[in-house]
């Protein structure tokens, strides 16, 4: 049968056309920084406004900047408008940055966010206020933001030296941008203390987990030595014996992978080391803390931190650059691992974890344990009646009287307890952990 060609002509055109269609279902547009402005090697927040009118579908949002790559899980309810926010940092930055969707592994749609790098001697001072109604005068205004377009995380601050705002206060801002504004001037705080903040590279990484492992591979190891051992003792070998053992080798790593799938060995083990910071008067707590975790069986794992609004960060001997992140905007790391593989990650978050509670009255300053669980080896920094104070158990409190001389504001004590809180889809997690907890004293009038 023989078709016209101008059949053959539409149909190709039909052919050609498809992929433009759908990339008509959907459109997105991005915009980065406070006003466009950023730092390098500081968080800035991208948002991303999403029109979508395709059928119901999973996708996630990648934004590329510099060396920098971040994930976010998002769900595409067929005909709707959505905003997203996310946050990156980077210390080698571009003037723009990629914003890509992913549908089903497949890119629909992609835009372009400039921003303008702002040098780190250059005071970077955000003035908020509806458009055009700034009118304090003898403020330096390096952009000028609508309230309604300031972060949701205090990490969307962190390019920024001050924030300020025209005759009436904050009072337009959503109880979560209330929140990251109070988080990051908490966070501003304590990095600007008299007393040095420790840094996530000082903290040593637990080292328990990998003793589960080794016992495990010692097990292995025995156990398979006890099965090849008589094939050792023929002496007079056929070709037969070398396919057995082969075989024996690879039966015994099939069931060693596939173990643990079900009683206790289901656990994800992790053992954390961490300082958490706090700020005296502000609700929740800067944590930086490094993990192990040990995994139980082959197959995929996601590990979130939940009730943490930060970044979490698997380290394999190279630089981070890829952050991933669920639909709640929940930090996590996922991959596949077998029998007692393991996997060392960071995180750096603001927490809801508090442990201490301090409170001064002229001189004298009280400082008690509101967690559920006994702290030791406390001390009051320098400057203070008393330095060593030693257990705290939960609900107790200590008082010392700040002197004359200046001296460092802090209070710290030893947990052994993990603060971070993890979850797995399909595992439950065992975790174990030690920390340091400091809280910064809150000023007072000194003795004269």
């Amino acid at each position: 049968m023989n078709v016209p060609r101008s059949a053959v002509f539409l149909l190709l055109a039909a052919l050609v056309a498809l992929p433009a269609r759908a990339g008509e279902a959907v459109t997105i547009k991005a915009n980065a920084g406070l006003g466009g402005l950023c730092r390098p090697g500081r968080w800035i927040p991208v948002r991303v406004d999403v029109d979508y009118r395709g059928a119901e579908a999973a996708g996630e949002l990648i934004v590329d900047w510099g060396d920098a790559r971040v994930r976010r899980a998002i769900s595409l309810a067929s005909q709707s408008r959505k905003q997203f926010e996310l946050y990156v940092r980077t210390p080698d930055p571009r003037d723009s940055m990629t914003v890509r969707l992913m549908v089903s592994g497949h890119e629909v749609a992609t835009a372009e966010a400039p921003v303008r790098l702002i040098a780190p001697a250059d005071a970077l001072t955000v003035c908020v206020a509806p458009a055009n109604t700034w009118s304090v005068s003898g403020v330096a205004c390096s952009t000028t933001v609508n309230p309604e377009a300031l972060p949701h995380s205090w990490r969307g601050y962190g390019a920024a030296d001050d924030v300020v705002w025209e005759s009436g206060g904050p009072t337009m801002l959503s109880g979560e941008q209330q929140t990251a504004l109070n988080q990051w001037r908490a966070v501003q705080a304590i990095e600007n203390a008299e007393a040095s903040s420790p840094s996530i590279a000082a903290i040593t990484p637990p080292a328990r987990a990998l003793y589960r492992t080794g016992t495990a591979m010692l097990t292995y190891t025995l156990a398979l030595g006890v099965f090849v051992w008589p094939l050792s003792r023929i002496r007079s070998r056929s070709l037969f014996a070398y396919p057995v053992i082969a075989a024996l080798v690879a039966v015994g790593s099939v069931a060693a992978i596939a173990s643990g799938r079900i009683g206790p060995g289901r656990s994800v083990h992790v053992s954390q080391a961490a300082v958490v910071q706090q700020l005296a008067g502000t609700k929740g707590s800067l944590v930086q803390a490094h993990g192990v975790a040990e995994f139980p069986s082959l197959g995929a794992v996601e590990v979130r931190a939940i009730r943490a609004d930060g970044e979490m960060a698997v380290r394999s001997g190279r630089d981070r650059r890829d952050l991933s992140f669920d639909e709640n905007g929940a930090p996590l790391f996922a991959g596949t691992y077998g029998l007692g593989a393991t996997a060392t990650f960071e995180v750096e978050a603001v927490t809801a974890f508090e442990a201490l509670r301090a409170a001064s009255r002229g001189t004298t300053v009280r400082v008690s344990n509101i967690s559920i669980h006994q702290l030791r080896d406390c001390r009051f920094g320098t400057g203070f009646s008393r330095l060593n104070v030693g257990s705290l158990a939960p609900g107790q409190s200590v008082e010392a009287e700040r002197r004359a001389e200046p001296g460092d504001a802090v209070f710290s004590c030893t947990l052994a307890a993990p603060v971070i809180e993890l979850t797995e889809s399909r595992r439950s997690i065992d975790s174990d952990g030690t920390a340091v907890v400091m809280i910064r004293l809150p000023e007072g009038p000194r003795t004269p």
